[in-house]
């Protein structure tokens, strides 16, 4: 299982790379030419508004939705949290591993509870054969 401290690393790396992010000084405007990140945040489509502007922030987003999942999984004790590895891309996310059959269908509804998961991808296998044929 993963030490609790282990999962604030990526999180404190996260804000320390958007804390460091150049912002523009007032009265001037970001150069924004051959962007398509910066035209969709301009259209008046609500999710391309909400999307993160660049590869890094986006990288960023995922990796701290990706530690929110994982830290909700470790915090459930109705689950093996330690036994699932989770990625995320642009809201999505995967959750895989090998836990008991009786929480699959717990860690997937416990990632949907996330704020952020738009959609998640259940690859998780049981640990036992659901059906075992009589010997």
């Amino acid at each position: 299982m993963m030490d609790f401290p282990r999962l604030l690393v990526p999180i404190a790396i996260g804000f320390a790379l958007v804390a460091c992010s150049p912002e523009p000084t007032a009265g001037t405007t970001p150069e924004r030419a051959n962007d398509p990140a910066a035209d969709a945040a301009t259209t008046t489509d609500p999710k391309a508004q909400s999307r993160p502007s660049s590869k890094f922030a986006r990288a960023v987003d995922d990796a701290a939705l990706t530690t929110r999942v994982k830290s909700a999984l470790v915090g459930d004790a109705s689950v093996n949290g330690g036994d699932i590895s989770v990625s995320s891309s642009g809201g999505e996310v995967t959750l895989s591993g090998t836990v008991p059959a009786a929480q699959i269908t717990k860690a997937d509804a416990i990632a949907r509870s996330v704020q952020g998961v738009s959609e998640v991808i259940n690859a998780l296998t049981p640990a036992e054969p659901l059906n075992q044929p009589p010997s």
